[in-house]
């Protein structure tokens, strides 16, 4: 489960290049996992700086408004409703603050020797190692809204009639076939990686993404979990009609993927031969979400006591959700929480993330029927000890997302026959890393750690017949 999609950076400026004494900087907002990087001459403000959000566009943008007070660099897009500001300091480093919104972060750049852009060595390029066949699912679902899906089947060039092949689904927010995130594509480097051990694997679009379309204002896990199956059974129909021959087919999930991939192999058992988990849980949706703050939270540097005291008021939450209507929680939030909160100062408060402004963004979070959905009805219980499939869930020692020392224990104890690895040093993303915090993902140019490729490949190609 990813964290949902921040809504920021979109970034900036439209001038020349400049030349001569350029200085180059790059740094990551504080929470927002988006690198910056920005080309600026603090020795001379005669000359306007070029800054970029290098992990979203290639493409910057106009401010409409600079400034240069007492040494300050200041800057605004009004199209963004951002604002940027920042000063050189003792250090050599330039120092400062983004604000977007509501949200401020505080935001630290370090020079660099030249302009910062990702690198992504892993990602593959054509010629691929597969074939693709375009499949398409149409379907209407229980509300009878139209929802179609756009996907792709690479298959392994020279592959043995009968290769085995994976749906990927992707994790939380609406993702593209290649689950592009910070310009990692690790569903593409996925298919690429299995192509090359002769496993298929169909990737497809989210609704709402690429060519796929659907409702989503009302659409939870369930809904999703059916774009899935309907996306197998549309695999199914395509390699009918384009006479190919598949062996097994299984489903390999990513965070929310990997639970939609516990539903379906436990709804349609004969249709669904392996189960590969990555960064699943094994709690409800509700725990792991605690799970996860206590995590972030900590390496964040926030004192236990306020940990608590964030944990003990999100449970106070969720405990009357059922209880209030959506448009009621803001007011029913404040007062159960300035209960759970009596004695803390507001400082306090605002370092637990329990202040006003925290609360009621909350209110709006989990008011959205995904949430409320993910929160009381997202259980492993329910379908791991149905599931009868091969099942290898993989999670890494430095997953704050999702706690791979809370939940790898629960899906082994719901799911005994169930093969489960925790990889060192790994994060939610399968990356090799130094904290496992999300500012992380787009500075590291490693997408997915060959030992968990591998340790999928091995697991696919070893199903027993």
């Amino acid at each position: 489960m990813e964290i949902r999609r921040f809504c920021i950076l979109a970034l900036l400026l439209a001038l020349p290049l400049l030349s001569g004494a350029q200085r180059f900087w790059m740094g990551v907002p504080e929470g927002a996992m988006l690198p910056l990087s920005l080309l600026f001459d603090p020795q001379d403000t005669t000359q306007a700086p070029l800054l970029f959000s290098p992990c979203q566009t290639e493409e910057p943008m106009r401010f409409s408004k600079l400034s240069f007070p007492d040494g300050e660099l200041r800057y605004e897009v009004s199209s963004l409703s951002l604002k940027l500001t920042l000063k050189l300091q003792p250090d050599g480093t330039l120092a400062g603050h983004l604000k977007q919104g509501l949200a401020k972060m505080p935001l630290t750049m370090h020079s660099t020797p030249e302009l910062w852009w990702p690198k992504r060595p892993q990602t593959p390029q054509e010629p691929y190692s597969f074939d693709e066949v375009e499949v398409t699912a149409r379907y209407k679902n229980r509300h009878g809204d139209s929802v179609v899906l756009s996907g792709s089947l690479a298959l392994p060039r020279g592959a043995e009639k009968g290769c085995p092949v994976a749906l990927l689904v992707s994790g939380s927010g609406q993702q593209d076939r290649d689950e592009t995130l910070l310009m990692h594509k690790p569903f593409l480097v996925m298919a690429d990686y299995l192509a090359q051990h002769g496993i298929a694997t169909l990737r497809y679009d989210d609704r709402g993404v690429g060519h796929s379309r659907g409702p989503l204002k009302e659409a939870t896990t369930a809904d999703f979990a059916e774009d899935a199956w309907q996306m197998l059974r549309a695999l199914k129909s395509t390699a009918k009609q384009q006479h190919l021959s598949l062996g097994p087919v299984g489903i390999i999930g990513h965070s929310e993927g990997a639970f939609i991939g516990q539903m379906l192999a436990a709804q349609h058992r004969r249709n669904v031969d392996f189960l590969i988990m990555i960064g699943g849980q094994g709690c409800n949706g509700g725990e792991a979400l605690l799970q996860q703050n206590h995590a972030l939270l900590l390496a964040q540097g926030v004192p236990d006591s306020l940990v608590t005291l964030r944990l003990r008021s999100m449970q106070a939450m969720y405990d009357i959700m059922d209880a209030v209507p959506a448009d009621g929680y803001y007011k029913a939030f404040c007062s159960v929480v300035d209960s759970v909160a009596a004695g803390y100062s507001n400082d306090q408060r605002k370092l637990a993330l329990v202040d006003k402004s925290n609360l009621f963004g909350m209110s709006q979070q989990l008011a959205v029927p995904w949430m409320r959905y993910f929160i009381k009805e997202a259980d492993p219980q329910r379908y791991l000890p149905k599931v009868r499939c091969t099942v290898l869930a993989l999670g890494g020692s430095n997953d704050l997302q999702v706690v791979a020392a809370d939940n790898l224990p629960r899906i082994a104890a719901l799911a005994p026959h169930a093969q489960t690895i925790c990889f060192p040093n790994l994060n939610h993303l399968m990356q090799h890393c130094t904290t496992g915090h999300p500012d992380e993902y787009g500075l590291i140019e490693e997408t997915m750690a060959d030992e968990v490729l591998s340790a999928i490949a091995h697991c696919i190609t070893h199903l027993k017949q």
